[in-house]
């Protein structure tokens, strides 16, 4: 529970990041595009906040295994349908 509202585009640096929890940060909108530069992801988690779309170059984030979105109201992408069916059609989908 913390009060994060953004992601500096820097965590791209982060090149050997394998896990980021963003769970519980009301007023978290918007994951930064250099996401996609963690390639070592693993584990993504933004469970209960304001997220809107997850960035597409996530799509480079290729040993990402968990990705968790539930009950975020306002996410458009990927689209609910696919999040209420839980993380491997998420990953599908991506």
């Amino acid at each position: 529970h913390n009060m994060l509202v953004s992601l500096p585009v820097q965590l791209g640096q982060c090149r050997n990041l394998e896990e980021l929890h963003l769970d519980y940060n009301a007023g978290f909108e918007q994951l930064p595009h250099t996401l996609g530069k963690c390639t070592r992801l693993k584990y993504l988690s933004s469970n209960f906040t304001d997220l809107v779309a997850i960035p597409r170059s996530v799509f480079f984030c290729t040993e990402l295994a968990h990705i968790h979105l539930l009950h975020n109201k306002r996410l458009r992408w990927p689209p609910p349908d696919v999040v209420k069916q839980g993380n491997r059609a998420i990953l599908r989908f991506l």
